[in-house]
């Protein structure tokens, strides 16, 4: 099983295109689970960063809208109420 798992990541398309995608990884936000998802977002954020993709950790805590523009993926890491597809685009 493991070794089937460590085949499907090695063959994601998006791992050809690494070097041109930017990626960001969203954590931090407003609720009482702040610390638990900068610390999610962090982890999530350094093995990106290992495994060759460009990367940028995105703070959610003051409305940081703007560097959302200049990522090709966003990778959610936010905890508590704000977490969810529905209630993150509706901080757009």
């Amino acid at each position: 099983m493991e070794r089937k798992m460590l085949e499907f990541f090695q063959n994601l398309k998006i791992r050809e295109k690494k070097e041109k995608l930017k990626i960001g990884v969203i954590a931090g936000g407003i609720s009482p689970e702040r610390e638990v998802s900068l610390v999610t977002g962090n982890g999530i954020y350094l093995s990106l960063l290992k495994t060759g993709y460009k990367t940028i950790f995105i703070d959610f805590d003051n409305n940081n809208f703007d560097m959302l523009k200049s990522v090709d993926i966003a990778f959610i890491a936010l905890h508590g109420k704000f977490r969810s597809e529905e209630h993150t685009s509706e901080l757009q």
